[in-house]
C-alpha cells in the first residue's frame, strides 16, 4: 500500500498578564516564551528561518506576526497528525507555565488555538491552521481536482465562529472563509485563495501541498476528517485519477461562503460548472464514493477503509439531523449548541440576529465612515440621536425592525449579547483550566474523540517511527547543547564531527551522514544558518564581518531596543519607514547573516519581520518590565 506524508502547522495566540492587570507587551511575551523554551526543552537551533527542532521531530518558532506556531512533525496517518498537535498543545501550555514560573511579576499567561480575534469594533486578527501533504502529481493539476473538496469539507471540519469582518454577529461554521478572497492564490497573508500555490522543496523529490484555507480543530474527530480526506483525495490525484470531474464548481469561493453561512448542511447549493445544482453533501459524498470505490488500490494508505467509515458516518449523521445531530462532535456545531442557548437566554433568535446584523451594519458604515477611530459599539448609540449622520439611515431601518418584533431600545441588548458571544467564542478556544471546550470535555459532554488518537504525552517528547522524523528526534536528543549543531527539515549538522545526517527523503529510516557532498556543504552555510563564525560567514555571504563586528551577540528569542543605524564605510543600510521604531523594544526573530558591509542583521517582532536591523547598533532589553 502507498505510503502518505503529512503534517500541520498551527499558530497560538499566547495572553499574558502582570500582577496588576496590565497585559504584557506581545513582543516581551514572545521573548519570556522563547526563553522558557530554550531552558525547558531539548532541541537543536534551527537553520534557514530559526526557531528550533524539538525532540519529537517538531519545530516551535515566533512567527512573523509575533506569535508563537509549532509545525508537527511528517507522520503517515491523520490519527498521527491529530496526536502530534495534541501534543504541540501540551508543550505550549507546559511552556506558559514556565514563563509565568520564571516571571515573578507575570500572574497569569494563557495560550489559546483561535482562528480570528475580536474587539470591541471589528478585528481582522487571523491565526492560521495549515495541512501539509507531501504529492507527486503535476501541481497544475491540483485545483480542478481538489477545490471543489476544500470548499465542501467545512461541513465537517469548519471551526465555526463569527465573522470578524462584520459589524454585526454573523455565525459562520468556518470563519476562515471571510478573510479568503481568491480561488487559487499564492500569498499566504493576504489575498488568500482557497488553493494555495506555495510549494517548498523540503524533501529530495514530490511536492508539498501547503493549505492555507483550513482552521485549528479542537474536536480529534474533525480533525482526522480534515487530514485524512484530503490526503485520499490527493492520492487519487496521484494515480491520474480526476476526482473532481463532474463536481467542479462554477464559482467556487461563492459556493464556499454560502455552504459556511447554513447551519443545516443541506439548504445552501452551488452551481456546477455542467449546471447541476448541489449541496456541500453531495460533494463530500461525490468524493467519498470514490475512494470507497479505490480501497485495496495500490496507491491508497492502508488506512483508507477506516478513514471513508468515519467519512460515511459523519456525513450521515449531517444529512439526518444538521447542526443538532452534531452538536457533541464537531467544533462548528458545538459552538452553534452554546450561542444558541446564550442567545435564547437574551430573548433573541437567531433571525432577529440576522436582523440586527443587517442594520448595525448598514447604520455603521455610515458613522465609521465620519468616525473612522471612534469604537463601533460608541457610534451605534449616538446614531440613535437626531443630529447624528446616521439618522436618515436610522429612520428607514425603523420599520425593518419593526417586522420582526424588534425596537431601538432593544439595540442595547443585542450588542452585550454580540460582546458575549464574541468573549465566549475566544474562550473556546483556550487550552488547559478555564477553556470552554476543554471544560465540557473534562466534564464528558462531549464525544468528539477519534480511535486511535492516543499516547499523547508520549508524543511530546518521542517523534514519530514511520519518517525520517525518528531519526532527527533521535539526534536532537544527541546533540542537544552541543554548539554549532543545528537542524533543518532535510538534515542534522553534527558539529562534533563536521558531517550531516542527510534527511532529505521524508520516509527515510535510515541513517546516511555525509561529510564529502558539496550540495550539503552549500546547505549547511545557506540554508542551515550555521552559528556566524569566519569560516561560514565568508561560505555563506562571500565577505568578512565588518571591523568591530562581533557577529553571534544576540540570538533568536532575545528582547532587545532597537537604534538607528550607523554608517559603515559609508553604507548605513537604512529606510526612512524604520525610523517609528527606533527605541521600540522587540525580540529577535530570525538571525539573517550580514549585510553588504559586513554588519550582522536580524529580523525582529516590531515591524513583523519586514526589515533588517543590525545587531552593532541595539542594546538587550530586560528580561522583564514591571
Amino acid at each position: 500500500m502507498a505510503e502518505t506524508v503529512m503534517g500541520v502547522e498551527t499558530e497560538y495566540m499566547l495572553s499574558a498578564f502582570y500582577q496588576d492587570g496590565a497585559r504584557v507587551d506581545q513582543s516581551d511575551a514572545m521573548g519570556m516564551l522563547y526563553h522558557a523554551a530554550e531552558r525547558t526543552l531539548r532541541y537543536l537551533p534551527g537553520a534557514g528561518p530559526g526557531g528550533m527542532f524539538v525532540e519529537n521531530g517538531s519545530r516551535f518558532y515566533i512567527d512573523c506576526g509575533g506569535h508563537p506556531e509549532i509545525a508537527s512533525p511528517e507522520v503517515t496517518s491523520p490519527w498521527d497528525v491529530v496526536r502530534w498537535q495534541l501534543a504541540a498543545d501540551r508543550i505550549l501550555v507546559g511552556l506558559a507555565e514556565e514563563l509565568r514560573r520564571e516571571n515573578p511579576t507575570v500572574a497569569a499567561a494563557h495560550v489559546y488555538r483561535n482562528n480570528i480575534g475580536y474587539d470591541v469594533g471589528v478585528s481582522q486578527a487571523t491565526w492560521g491552521c495549515h495541512g501539509s501533504y507531501r504529492y507527486t502529481s503535476n501541481p497544475d493539476r491540483l485545483p480542478n481536482e481538489l477545490v471543489s473538496h476544500l470548499a465542501s469539507r467545512l461541513i465537517y471540519t469548519g471551526g465555526g465562529g463569527f465573522s470578524n469582518l462584520s459589524l454585526g454577529a454573523n455565525f459562520t461554521l468556518s470563519p476562515r472563509v471571510a478573510h479568503l478572497c481568491h480561488v487559487v492564490s499564492y500569498h499566504s497573508t493576504n489575498a488568500r485563495g482557497i488553493f494555495h500555490t506555495k510549494d517548498e522543496p523540503l524533501a529530495r523529490s514530490g511536492h508539498r501541498l501547503h493549505l492555507y484555507c483550513g482552521e485549528s480543530l479542537h474536536s480529534e474527530e474533525a480533525a482526522v476528517l480534515r487530514h485524512g480526506t484530503t490526503a485520499l483525495v490527493l492520492a487519487m490525484v496521484d494515480a491520474g485519477l480526476r476526482p473532481g470531474e463532474g463536481m467542479r464548481l462554477r464559482a467556487p469561493l461563492e459556493a464556499m461562503r454560502d455552504f459556511a453561512n447554513d447551519p443545516t448542511c443541506r439548504r445552501a447549493t452551488a452551481e456546477t460548472e455542467t449546471g447541476r445544482s448541489v449541496r456541500a453533501l453531495d460533494i463530500q459524498r461525490h468524493y467519498l464514493h470514490l475512494a470507497e470505490m479505490a480501497i485495496g488500490e495500490p496507491f491508497m494508505p492502508e488506512w483508507a477503509e477506516a478513514l471513508c467509515g468515519r467519512w460515511r458516518a459523519v456525513l450521515d449523521l449531517l444529512e439526518e439531523g444538521g447542526a443538532a445531530a452534531a452538536a457533541t462532535k464537531l467544533d462548528w456545531a458545538i459552538k452553534y449548541a452554546i450561542y444558541t442557548e446564550m442567545a435564547r437566554r437574551q430573548g433573541l433568535t437567531w433571525d432577529q440576529i440576522a436582523v440586527w446584523s443587517n442594520v448595525v451594519q448598514q447604520v455603521g458604515a455610515v458613522l465609521q465612515r465620519r468616525k473612522p477611530e471612534t469604537p463601533i459599539s460608541i457610534t451605534l448609540q449616538d446614531a440613535l440621536t437626531g443630529d447624528s449622520p446616521a439618522a436618515p439611515r436610522v429612520r428607514r431601518l425603523t420599520p425593518v425592525l419593526r417586522r420582526h418584533d424588534l425596537t431601538w431600545d432593544d439595540l442595547d441588548a443585542f450588542l452585550d449579547l454580540r460582546l458575549r458571544l464574541f468573549e465566549a467564542d475566544t474562550c473556546f478556544g483556550r487550552l488547559g483550566e478555564g477553556g470552554i471546550f476543554a471544560e465540557m470535555d473534562r466534564a464528558g459532554l462531549l464525544e468528539h474523540h477519534a480511535p486511535g488518537v492516543d499516547r499523547v504525552d508520549e508524543a511530546m517528547t518521542t517523534p514519530p517511527a514511520t519518517t525520517r522524523a525518528a531519526l532527527r528526534g533521535k539526534w536532537i536528543k544527541e546533540l542537544a547543547g552541543n554548539r554549532g549543531s543545528n537542524a533543518d527539515w532535510s538534515g542534522i549538522f553534527n558539529a562534533r564531527t563536521g558531517e550531516w545526517l542527510d534527511l532529505s527523503d521524508p520516509l527515510t529510516t535510515r541513517e546516511e551522514w555525509k561529510s564529502d557532498d558539496e550540495r550539503l556543504r552549500v546547505m549547511a552555510a545557506a540554508q542551515f544558518g550555521m552559528p556566524p563564525s569566519f569560516e561560514s560567514l565568508i561560505r555563506r555571504e562571500g565577505r568578512r564581518p565588518a571591523p568591530g563586528e562581533q557577529p553571534g551577540r544576540f540570538s533568536v528569542g532575545d528582547p532587545i531596543i532597537l537604534g538607528r543605524h550607523e554608517s559603515v564605510d559609508g553604507n548605513q543600510n537604512w529606510n526612512a519607514d524604520m525610523d517609528q521604531f527606533v527605541g521600540q523594544r522587540a525580540t529577535i526573530l530570525r538571525v539573517v547573516g550580514l549585510d553588504s558591509a559586513g554588519c550582522e542583521v536580524v529580523r525582529v517582532t516590531a515591524d513583523q519581520s519586514r526589515y533588517v536591523w543590525r545587531t552593532r547598533n541595539m542594546e538587550r532589553a530586560p528580561d522583564c518590565v514591571a
